[in-house]
């Protein structure tokens, strides 16, 4: 229910514009201006904001506070993912100034085409004298 709502029933239940109570059918026009409900729909009302507004208060209270954790949270993480940054980018720069630097003994290019001479030939001599044994 709207504040405007529940301030016009606190103002029908305080003090009415109109002098007494009058039984309405429905359809008939009210002699009184204002708002006109039940008396225990206008009290549920009243008892509903004494209780809700605390409670919203209470609510927005805490949802502010986690609303500023999280939000801390996401800043730490935004700083940790930009050092990551920063240190892959030193690691290219670096990379870039010495290609020869980062490899490794085992990636050289002469030594992949000397072990494969050597496989080769050690296979072929092998099924040589496999061949030559067999006959």
């Amino acid at each position: 229910m709207s504040f405007a709502i529940v301030a016009s029933l606190v103002a029908l239940v305080v003090g009415a514009p109109c002098d007494a109570a009058v039984p309405l059918s429905g359809g008939d026009t009210s002699p009184c201006e204002g708002i006109l409900v039940p008396s225990a729909e206008a009290l549920r009302a009243i008892q509903c904001a004494r209780v809700g507004l605390p409670g919203c208060r209470a609510t927005l209270d805490a949802e502010r506070g986690s609303y500023v954790i999280r939000l801390d949270a996401a800043a730490q993480r935004e700083d940790a993912l930009l050092d990551r940054v920063a240190h892959a980018e030193r690691a290219l720069d670096a990379m870039a100034k010495c290609p020869e630097c980062e490899r490794a003994w085992w990636d050289s290019p002469a030594l992949w085409a000397g072990g494969g001479l050597v496989v080769g030939v050690g296979l072929t001599i092998a099924i040589l004298k496999a061949t030559l044994v067999a006959q």
